[in-house]
């Protein structure tokens, strides 16, 4: 029956695949800004750079994406996109990390297209690094996984020679982050999009449309290749989800089984209504170890005075939820009688059995946590 829950899971996910979020991050390469705009500025919904040549690809290849983001730039351009992003133009990449971590936190993409550095004037990629470790601060937080397509930048209609250090240096960088398990992939915009920087540049430092379809395809080969593989990872974690949902229902719908069952061989009564529900509500989270202690250390039970062949009644019953079998009653007798074992010994093995441990996970319940065996007698 499990594994037939599971195939149904799988087919709804399937048939409703994962959306892969996008987040197009950067500067005025990003955003779509020019040197004209700074005197005579086009309207927001004038602005697309490279996001609407790169949507436009991926929506003819038929992939499920959303472009993320803060900013909204390009509702005037046909055909239409999805115009949410990140770009900042004229901002360093220095000045973008300090708003990255709120930035990703919001939007909790699953891929970032990061092309920043063109205003740093400066051949360090330390701006870069910073913006990598809050994509690792957040992936970490959240128990996520961000794929950065990382963007070797373009450089200007007059070669400016620190970009290609700043680019090397930025690369270079990268690497040992991916030779320790980052999850970046580096794109060169400089010299793999077939940019001229002649006829492809609308003024010193931004494309013209056509340069804009280039970077944009670039950056579609990228996702192209690792789309899948995210899509994969978010049909993972949402079975995962599921199946964690379902057996948090199951606990909650067992969750007064064990108590009662204490109540009823431990205490010898009914419970109070207030006290049992206050014991499943501790069981949605909590071990049934931990509940199991709580009713033999209670003064209540103390207070019984059971000769051992009562205690070892209660134990079968409350714990394996069985009467006794008699040859494991009498080898159980004879221990406590030749004083080789004492009670909390039994009652701790009985809580750490198989046979217990087997029949808590068949309810959906937590059967024991380390910081339990902190309750036994040393």
């Amino acid at each position: 029956m499990r594994k037939l829950i599971l195939f149904c899971l799988f087919i709804v996910i399937q048939l409703d695949a994962s959306t892969i979020r996008i987040m197009p991050f950067g500067d005025s390469i990003t955003y779509d800004n020019t040197y004209a705009d700074l005197e005579n500025p086009r309207p927001t919904s004038m602005r697309s750079a490279y996001r609407n040549y790169l949507w436009y690809q991926l929506e003819d290849a038929g992939y499920d994406v959303n472009f993320v983001g803060s900013r909204q730039a390009g509702s005037s351009i046909s055909p239409s996109f999805d115009i949410d992003n990140d770009g900042y133009p004229g901002l360093a990449s220095y000045e973008l990390a300090d708003k990255a971590y709120s930035l990703i936190n919001k939007s909790k993409p699953d891929i970032i297209l990061l092309h920043a550095g063109s205003n740093d004037w400066d051949d360090s990629p330390s701006g870069i690094e910073d913006i990598l470790d809050d994509v690792d601060r957040y992936e970490y937080e959240n128990d996520t996984s961000v794929t950065v397509i990382l963007a070797l930048i373009i450089n200007r209609k007059d070669y400016e020679s620190w970009i290609r250090y700043f680019n090397a240096n930025v690369k270079r960088m990268a690497q040992q982050r991916i030779d320790n398990g980052d999850k970046i992939v580096i794109v060169d915009m400089e010299n793999g999009a077939g940019l001229n920087y002649s006829s492809d540049m609308r003024d010193p430092a931004h494309p013209t449309d056509t340069g804009y379809k280039k970077i944009a395809t670039v950056w579609y080969n990228a996702i192209k290749k690792i789309y899948t593989e995210k899509q994969e990872e978010l049909k993972k974690a949402e079975i995962l989800k599921q199946e964690e949902e379902a057996i948090l229902a199951k606990r909650v719908e067992n969750s007064t089984i064990f108590p009662l069952q204490f109540y009823h061989t431990i205490l010898e009564r009914e419970p109070e209504e207030e006290t049992l529900t206050a014991w499943a509500k501790y069981l949605e989270t909590g071990s049934v170890v931990s509940v199991a202690m709580g009713f033999f250390s209670s003064v209540e039970f103390q207070n019984k005075e059971t000769d051992d062949a009562t205690f070892l009644t209660i134990l079968y019953k409350a714990i394996l939820l069985r009467d006794p079998d008699s040859a494991g009653l009498e080898y159980w007798l004879n221990g406590l009688e030749d004083t080789t074992i004492q009670r909390e010994d039994i009652l701790e093995l009985f809580l750490y059995s198989e046979e217990f441990e087997a029949s808590v996970l068949e309810l959906g319940m937590i059967a024991s946590v380390e910081s339990d065996k902190e309750l036994f007698a040393s």
